[in-house]
């Protein structure tokens, strides 16, 4: 496997990472799958998606594919009742999934642009950890793991 893990054993976890399937979010995936655990690699581009996974099996990980768009409460519900409904639970959620596509000072952004970075950056944080985290309080543990970029702290 691409990406090396810290020597836990994860074997019988699953775990989504949204965004999971270029950058970051592969890298992250790709570890948790050479961990042991079963991973839901979630993002809006099928294609992506369907690479990463091959990528990963093709090393010996479990690896799904999960179109959801992270903004959009019913995508995500989705997301999650096709994950329990594959591997019966969500052990561990890493929101991964972020955007900026426009790269613009804020006097130069519209309105519009502002929110669909929100929609996705925070919103869809939000409603990951809302409906996951139900099937975590329901089994009585797991973990959410929420990444974010340098914006959070410097501004760009």
């Amino acid at each position: 496997m691409a990406a090396t893990h810290i020597g836990q054993d994860l074997s019988g976890k699953t775990v989504i990472v949204t965004g999971g399937g270029r950058g970051l979010g592969l890298t992250i995936s790709q570890g948790f799958a050479a961990a042991g655990a079963k991973v839901a690699l979630v993002g809006r581009t099928v294609e992506t998606l369907d690479t990463a996974v091959e990528a990963i099996r093709t090393e010996g990980g479990i690896a799904h594919a999960f179109a959801a768009d992270v903004a959009n409460e019913e995508s995500v519900v989705a997301m999650c009742s096709d994950v329990l409904a594959l591997w019966g639970k969500i052990d561990v959620l890493v929101n991964n999934a972020g955007i900026n596509p426009w790269y613009k000072r804020p006097e130069d952004t519209e309105l519009s642009e502002w929110q669909q970075i929100i929609d996705v950056n925070l919103t869809g944080v939000f409603l990951a950890c809302k409906h996951a985290g139900r099937a975590m309080l329901a089994a009585g543990e797991g973990a959410i793991i929420n990444i974010t970029s340098v914006g959070g702290r410097v501004a760009l």
